[in-house]
């Protein structure tokens, strides 16, 4: 994680260097979120695959901070007043509390901006693979993924969801972007068309997982109202969880991992996850 660091750190200085003295406070916006505190999950899930596969980390790194530039987008807009209007997040006042709203939004949208073209700049000599992650990045994150999923959760608010579309909310606001991840490594690693797809379903399984298991700690005191616990009480979720659970390690063992880094790092965060 720190030559990950080192990558985020080297573009925050880039960016800045870049702005004109009345816009700096863009590339601040920016830096302040993606330096924002958070545990680089995202990025560990694709180093700890690397690793499993014994593979050369360095090629991995750039889209991985595409994808955290995703996050990190997604993280800015939510807390946004139009949006969630959250004041805080991971201890620090949100970005548009810092920034102002206006600062905020142009942030995230840079970040999308950026996400692309950070992988047209890191990959330049393998155009089928690049071409590859940015369709598996734009599937994600756009209207048949992410987006779709916040629009389900947005929607939600008025009117309760079944278990089938709660779920289907959580696979895409929750989920795509974990499962981008995974494959958009997979594809750097060069992996057969069996192994990708094995990775394919770990991907959603894990977000799946993650999800249920945030809804059971929300409800650890109040079961919260639309939530998984609400819909099918909290046996029925741990239920889910557990059988959820059981498809990914089906799923892991099929990969035949050299390491089980990967293993350990998703059984940390679901044992941590709400504390």
């Amino acid at each position: 994680m720190n030559d990950f660091q080192k990558h985020v750190t080297h573009y925050i200085q880039w960016l800045e260097g870049l702005q004109h003295p009345l816009t700096l406070d863009l590339a601040k916006s920016i830096g302040y979120s993606l330096n924002g505190g958070g545990k680089r999950f995202r990025p560990l899930l694709g180093l700890s695959l690397a690793t499993d596969f014994d593979f050369d980390l360095s090629p991995v790194y750039p889209w991985l901070f595409s994808i955290e530039m995703i996050h990190t987008y997604s993280l800015i807009h939510d807390d946004l007043p139009i949006m969630d209007n959250d004041d805080y997040r991971r201890n620090r006042p949100t970005n548009h509390k810092v920034f102002g709203p206006s600062t905020a939004l142009l942030a995230g949208d840079a970040l999308i901006s950026e996400s692309i073209l950070n992988l047209v700049k890191h990959y330049p000599n393998d155009s089928v693979l690049a071409l590859k992650l940015i369709k598996l990045l734009c599937t994600a994150i756009g209207p048949e993924g992410m987006v779709q999923g916040q629009m389900l959760d947005i929607t939600s608010k008025n009117s309760l969801l079944n278990l089938k579309d709660l779920t289907y909310m959580h696979r895409l606001k929750t989920g795509a972007l974990i499962w981008a991840t995974l494959l958009g490594t997979a594809y750097i690693l060069n992996l057969s068309d069996d192994q990708l797809s094995w990775v394919d379903q770990l991907g959603w399984d894990i977000g799946l997982a993650f999800q249920i298991k945030d809804d059971l700690s929300d409800s650890s005191e109040n079961i919260e109202h639309g939530s998984l616990p609400h819909l099918i009480g909290l046996d029925g979720s741990n239920d889910l969880l557990n059988s959820t659970i059981q498809r990914f390690d089906t799923h892991l063992s099929h990969l035949n991992l050299k390491e089980k880094e990967l293993s350990i790092l998703i059984y940390h965060y679901l044992e941590n996850k709400g504390r």
